[in-house]
């Protein structure tokens, strides 16, 4: 409401050129001024909204572009599969680490992989759709409403947190620990994701933070951390046997 009123006093100064017109024919008895001063305070209001919207506008059209930038970045780090040597999702440690079967035996250990892969395409699913509305919003930014700008970021706070909980994390504790921290391969895999995950997670949470300070009604949920690392937990074991 404040960038409403201060759009409307810009509006009575740029509105004061065809005052003295509007005075002089007052004046001169050729209009009345109960006529003059009712057009020329609704020019003032007219001017003063359309150039709040358009502020607002704008605002918005740059955080759904920075938007974009984010959602795009979390589909090259989970989506993008590229050559078997530079695919480093995280779901590929299903493919090349055995099962975890000390805990929970083969079957299980062969069934959760399987709901693992499964949900993985819901999600890919899921992610797909999200970018699609951004780019349809992209194109039709005359029409962009605060709410769908809410609505998308709750809706990317939610599949964040849900991939990193069923997927992620659920890859790395449902394979193998022992294969996983011996495998070479796996290593360069994680060290890729982990740490790409983190820039990314700074970055949405920065946004997120951005979103809110523009009076937008975002979840209050940041996005979430990687819960998992086998390789500070064989460390951690290793140093309770000793």
């Amino acid at each position: 409401m404040r960038e409403y009123f201060g759009s409307l006093a810009k509006g009575q100064v740029w509105l004061f050129v065809p005052q003295p017109a509007l005075l002089a024919l007052t004046f001169l008895r050729y209009i009345s001024i109960l006529y003059t001063a009712p057009i020329i305070v609704a020019l003032a209001a007219i001017w003063g909204w359309l150039d709040y919207t358009k502020k607002t506008h704008r605002a918005a059209l740059e955080l759904l572009t920075q938007f974009e930038v984010l959602l795009d970045d979390l589909g090259r780090l989970n989506f993008e599969q590229g050559g078997e040597a530079e695919d480093n999702r995280i779901v590929r440690l299903l493919d090349i680490v055995p099962p975890e079967t000390n805990t929970i035996g083969p079957e299980n250990a062969a069934a959760t992989m399987l709901r693992i892969r499964d949900l993985f395409l819901v999600f890919q699913f899921w992610y797909f759709s999200m970018r699609d509305k951004v780019r349809i919003m992209m194109r039709k930014g005359g029409v962009l409403l605060d709410y769908d700008l809410v609505e998308l970021a709750n809706d990317f706070v939610e599949f964040y947190n849900r991939y990193l909980d069923r997927i992620a994390d659920g890859t790395l504790r449902a394979v193998s620990k022992q294969e996983l921290v011996n495998s070479q391969r796996a290593r360069e895999i994680f060290k890729n994701f982990s740490t790409n995950l983190a820039e990314l997670r700074g970055r949405a949470n920065a946004f997120l933070k951005k979103l809110r300070s523009y009076g937008y009604s975002i979840s209050g949920m940041d996005v979430r951390a990687l819960e998992t690392d086998p390789w500070t937990d064989s460390i951690a074991g290793n140093s309770k046997a000793d």
